[in-house]
């Protein structure tokens, strides 16, 4: 399967007509997808280089944040470390939001959790100190992540971290093999498998920046086969 141009295929995930118990079956396999993944640690050292600029609560959004993995672990991690954070998700699914707070409500994890069209509609409904964006931007075109982009940028008061799978072979075989040993879930195999062929590819992603006018931002390859992209408001 040739890799070398972006496919952006239509994903299970997304579908509005998905029956509730194999979107709550396929959100359980993406959280041991996640955990086997590791994403939020490479969330936390940017996040607590954030921390130290503030005196305050650190006011974290998750954006697009599914069954609220990320956030959780987020909140989870700042209260270990002793640190002050305010976090809270946003999604547009009202079937992950009721997921999240459920798992937010066993792991004892204080997050926030609120609608919200984070692509189509005109402005975000809160503002933060770093907007965070993990496994999203691959569901997205490349004007409408330009556009995503530059929203969080002008509503963040001190930058934001988004991190994402990259389109390589390796990734696509990473993905593949994962999802078919942490789940049973044919959602979350398609998906896996489809949302390697519809991610960007560094350089692409290094394009989106500077046409999201996001200078000096950084992004770095990380393991496994992701980018993370961090930009920080002078």
């Amino acid at each position: 399967m040739s890799l070398a141009e972006r496919v952006v295929v239509p994903e299970r995930m997304d579908a509005p007509d998905l029956d509730p118990g194999a979107h709550a079956d396929a959100l359980r396999g993406l959280r041991r997808l996640n955990l086997l993944a590791a994403s939020p640690r490479l969330l936390w050292p940017v996040l607590e280089a954030f921390a130290a600029r503030t005196t305050s609560p650190l006011r974290v959004v998750d954006v697009a944040c599914g069954g609220g993995d990320g956030a959780i672990a987020i909140a989870r991690k700042a209260r270990a470390r002793g640190l002050a954070f305010q976090v809270t998700g946003l999604d547009l699914s009202a079937t992950a939001l009721e997921h999240a707070r459920e798992a937010a409500s066993r792991a004892g994890a204080l997050v926030t959790f609120d609608r919200a069209d984070v692509v189509n509609e005109p402005a975000l409904p809160c503002v933060a100190d770093v907007f965070t964006c993990s496994l999203f931007l691959h569901h997205t075109s490349r004007a409408q992540a330009i556009a995503l982009l530059e929203r969080l940028a002008g509503a963040a008061r001190l930058g934001i971290v988004v991190v994402d799978l990259l389109r390589t072979r390796l990734g696509y075989a990473l993905a593949t093999a994962a999802a078919r040993l942490v789940t049973r879930s044919p959602i979350v195999h398609f998906d896996a498998a489809a949302s390697v062929r519809a991610a960007f590819t560094r350089a692409e992603i290094e394009t989106i920046a500077r046409a999201a006018n996001l200078r000096d931002s950084r992004i770095d390859r990380v393991w496994p086969e992701r980018f993370r992209l961090v930009w920080s408001r002078t």
